[in-house]
């Protein structure tokens, strides 16, 4: 994984096409990379030969794609098919970050054919638009978690029909969400991107912030959609990401604490406790067990 600024210039004179042996080192059968992406963000028209999938983790971002422009948010993942002409622009002032996967023609279109009927996604069957799918946030969670370890080991054939499956299943259990359990886009972008990195930590106030709606009009939203108060709410997703970090890495629990918005590990513990009845510790023990 890297970060890089980009700072090309688009133009729509000429096409550039992208060869994915020309990123991948022997054996390797995908590319990942994560870009962090200024203001004044203008890519480079191109299309390839391979399959590309990415989603932006925080900030807002045109996409350009076989002639038509796409506002994403935080939350949004792109499903890019081989030959798409496309490329990103920024959108406003703010800084964005997302992440690219890149993976072989032939190894995307053997794992849809034995399972796209049953899921049901489009991937590069209509050429007007990138097909685009909203995440929630344990989906962009449980994608980051997949990233970390395809980063950190071979990225073999074996490790890329293993992205590509855990993908789609993301996709489906996301679209198969009941519908009680979104709120208005506004409202599900800010909690996306509130819970994609350090924001947790900065609490109702900062949702309200990335929301762009005063912490009033949240709450009350808050109340509305979910049945809940705004603090509640930014408790809850706390500890539910403290749960999945406790069970999905091996990260210290006063790590995951300070990543989940615990900036003290005796409130973290409590509130742990008052959530799951047991301890942090003896949940990832329960979790990680293998019944015989």
């Amino acid at each position: 994984m890297h970060n890089c600024r980009i700072l090309l210039h688009y133009s729509d004179m000429s096409t550039r096409r992208l060869h994915l042996d020309d990123y991948l080192a022997r054996d390797q059968n995908l590319h990942v990379a994560r870009y962090e992406c200024w203001s004044r963000v203008q890519g480079t028209m191109h299309c390839h030969d391979f399959y590309e999938v990415f989603w932006l983790e925080r900030g807002r971002l045109t996409h350009m794609i076989n002639g038509t422009a796409q506002p994403l948010d935080a939350g949004d993942l792109i499903l890019v098919a081989p030959e798409d002409r496309h490329t990103l622009r920024a959108r406003g002032q703010e800084r964005a970050s997302y992440v690219n996967v890149a993976l072989p023609a032939k190894l995307v279109e053997d794992v849809l054919q034995r399972s796209l009927g049953d899921i049901g996604i489009i991937w590069g069957q209509q050429r007007s638009s990138g097909t685009i799918q909203r995440l929630g946030p344990p989906e962009i969670d449980r994608l980051a978690e997949i990233i970390e370890m395809l980063a950190g080991s071979g990225r073999d054939q074996l490790m890329a029909e293993w992205f590509i499956l855990s993908l789609l299943v993301l996709i489906r259990k996301n679209r198969h969400r009941p519908a009680g359990d979104a709120g208005p886009e506004w409202l599900e972008t800010a909690l996306a991107e509130f819970t994609s990195g350090h924001e947790l930590a900065l609490g109702p106030a900062r949702l309200a912030e990335l929301a762009g709606r005063s912490p009033r009009h949240v709450n009350r939203s808050i109340r509305r959609f979910y049945g809940t108060t705004a603090t509640k709410l930014v408790n809850r997703l706390r500890l539910e990401r403290a749960a999945r970090l406790l069970q999905m890495t091996n990260r210290p629990i006063q790590e995951i604490a300070r990543q989940s918005g615990f900036n003290n590990l005796g409130h973290f513990y409590r509130r742990f406790w008052a959530k799951f009845n047991t301890s942090p510790r003896q949940y990832r023990l329960n979790r990680r067990a293998v019944s015989m």
